[in-house]
């Protein structure tokens, strides 16, 4: 890779718009289009590359995105990574003319083959391979077979183990077939059924129509909470495509095909040997893959609870959007009247007492310096009996941190919402925004994350930090939020809406 690929692949990875960067350097954007388009380059030995460098590093959060692209390990300064990254940059993998000069002087030498004779001490008919017994399936009919073959096979397992799913050949042979997409669909949820968990490096780059057939497949299966999911953040189309599932101990599926053809060729291993070098290659790929999205259920909620505190404390505009306001515009007394009434053990209340005063430090400290919009879309007065009591669980309180739980409860935060606009400048409401479909909450912060939380049964959390995902879910909210653009003229008129919306409740 030359410079301009290189510097190219670094803007447009971490998502750093010229100008930004053209006035950290003090020159003009155009010269900044020039050395992504390869008209120009910097100088090697100018302070360009050293300033870029430091740019990137003091600017994005992605550290762990920078090691993988330079391939090296973690470096315990900033200064030793923006040192690590100008030597990248400016250091093509092969220069220009080596090949050239290499290929000219053996072709100067007039370098012959070696003249044919036979020579015993180099053959030997006594090396044989290994011998393995293998099942060999043919054709898009083959791999559907084949991978009936495989799940079965977990599925007969007693003892759970986690399966190792990967492939970026094409998908036709599981899409061609509605019959088989639905008889594989059972039996995956048959294995995550029986305690069985999977790992999936997903392809991103796949054209939309496979994208979008990803996620009516995947989606359900993720509600499980057994599954997750990863990417390789460098993929690029290759010439020949590779499959690899593995049921480490059971079996092992795979084949592999040129770009756009189908393999017309699947292979199924129980040799264990053969079973744990498979492993051993998914395991290396793996290491340089990110989690695609991070999967919470009330199972690991307390690592959620610290992905959320990292979340909400850093800097960055967030938008949240809701059917009612956040957890912390709940009265804390009124908060620990509702957990003193569950069956919840004295610890764990005590911890979502803690949590809760965390939450509420969080959100102030956040608004000392960046702005929040809360888009609230409240229930209409005629069906707000139905939800009165939907949602009584405390659980789906601590989990979810906008749920519903009684119509006094709900006005008590409304009254918080009021202090908090009076009280906050960079607090900002959008009452009656779009509602979103039934049960789901969002939380964005552009360059950041975003959180979507699944508020119905069965309870889940899906916080998404890939940046493609991101631009579509930001692409979403301004599409929901276009006919209600925020100033900050509006806030005596958000006051006087929310007061309207309390009056009409009585």
């Amino acid at each position: 890779m030359k410079f301009d690929e290189k510097f190219n692949l670094l803007m447009n990875l971490l998502n750093i718009p010229n100008n930004k960067l053209a006035k950290a350097l003090s020159v003009d954007p155009s010269l900044i289009s020039r050395w992504r388009n390869g008209s120009r380059d910097p100088v090697r030995n100018s302070t360009y590359i050293e300033l870029i460098s430091q740019y990137i590093v003091t600017h994005t959060s992605d550290k762990q995105c920078l090691y993988e692209l330079i391939n090296l390990t973690q470096f315990d300064t900033q200064e030793q990574l923006a040192k690590a990254l100008s030597e990248w940059m400016v250091v093509d993998h092969v220069s220009d003319s080596t090949f050239a000069n290499r290929f000219l002087s053996h072709l100067s030498k007039n370098i012959a083959p070696v003249a044919s004779n036979l020579h015993p001490e180099y053959m030997d008919n006594q090396h044989k391979g290994k011998k393995l017994s293998v099942e060999v399936f043919h054709g898009n009919e083959g791999k559907r077979k084949g991978v009936i073959r495989f799940l079965s096979a977990v599925i007969a397992t007693p003892k759970p183990c986690e399966l190792l799913l990967y492939s970026d050949e094409p998908m036709t042979w599981l899409l061609e077939d509605p019959q088989f997409l639905k008889k594989w669909g059972v039996l995956l949820n048959d294995v995550i059924a029986q305690g069985h968990r999977i790992k999936i490096i997903h392809t991103i780059d796949r054209n939309p129509k496979e994208l979008i057939a990803a996620i009516d497949r995947w989606l359900p299966l993720y509600l499980s909470g057994g599954i997750e999911p990863y990417y390789y953040p460098n993929y690029q189309e290759a010439l020949f495509k590779r499959t690899m599932f593995i049921a480490p101990g059971i079996g092992a599926l795979t084949s592999s095909a040129m770009a756009d053809v189908e393999s017309m060729e699947q292979v199924y291993y129980r040799d264990h040997n053969m079973i744990t070098i498979l492993q051993n290659e998914f395991d290396s790929y793996l290491h340089l893959c990110r989690p695609l999205m991070k999967i919470f259920t009330e199972k690991n909620i307390t690592d959620f609870h610290e992905l959320l505190h990292e979340f909400e404390m850093q800097d960055g505009d967030l938008t949240y959007m809701s059917s009612s306001p956040p957890l912390v515009m709940l009265p804390y007394d009124s908060l620990c009247e509702k957990l003193y009434a569950s069956k919840l053990s004295q610890e764990s209340i005590e911890y979502y007492k803690n949590f809760y005063i965390k939450r509420k430090h969080a959100f102030y400290e956040h608004l000392k310096n960046n702005n929040r919009y809360d888009l609230i879309h409240l229930p209409e007065k005629e069906i707000f009996s139905s939800l009165h009591h939907a949602f009584s669980n405390v659980n789906s309180l601590i989990l979810h941190e906008g749920m519903i739980i009684s119509h006094s409860l709900l006005l008590q935060q409304l009254e918080s919402v009021k202090k908090a606009i009076k009280s906050n400048k960079h607090y900002h409401v959008i009452l009656n925004a779009h509602p979103l479909p039934n049960g789901i909450l969002i939380s964005y912060k552009k360059n950041i994350g975003v959180i979507i939380y699944k508020t119905t049964e069965p309870l889940i959390i899906f916080a998404i930090n890939h940046p493609l995902m991101m631009k579509a879910f930001e692409a979403y909210i301004d599409e929901l939020s276009i006919d209600r653009h925020y100033s900050d003229h509006d806030h005596l008129t958000v006051l006087q809406e929310i007061d309207y919306w309390i009056q009409n409740q009585n």
